[in-house]
């Protein structure tokens, strides 16, 4: 799998790191992020949410749906590729998540440009 560059995210006194192969991988990374700060879901999902604004699931995806847009750029990968390669399970579940954000389907999106 390559290997995204992380994905920053000031969380409480500490810097947490959201490693984008987390993000990329079709797993839910939320136990690892549990684990690796050994809170509990509710905690982690309040601060998480109070920090960014955002729950753990939508900063994820935010995350996810960025990376997208930013391959979308690239003529040459599919939109099947491209959702497999951010995380989605299918190209139907990505199409759909990235026209409730983006406002636009990934293929209007990439014509777009």
């Amino acid at each position: 799998m390559e290997l995204f560059p992380l994905c920053p995210l000031l969380f409480a006194p500490n810097l947490l790191f959201i490693p984008w192969d987390c993000l990329g991988s079709q797993i839910n990374c939320y136990p690892y992020l549990l684990s690796r700060y050994q809170l509990s879901p509710y905690y982690f999902s309040r601060i998480f949410k109070q920090t960014t604004g955002k729950t753990p699931h939508h900063y994820v995806t935010s995350c996810r749906i960025e990376k997208a847009k930013k391959l979308l750029k690239t003529p040459g990968l599919s939109i099947a590729y491209i959702s497999q390669t951010v995380g989605f399970h299918d190209q139907i579940h990505f199409s759909n998540t990235f026209r409730k954000i983006v406002g636009l389907t990934p293929k209007k999106y990439r014509d777009s440009l």
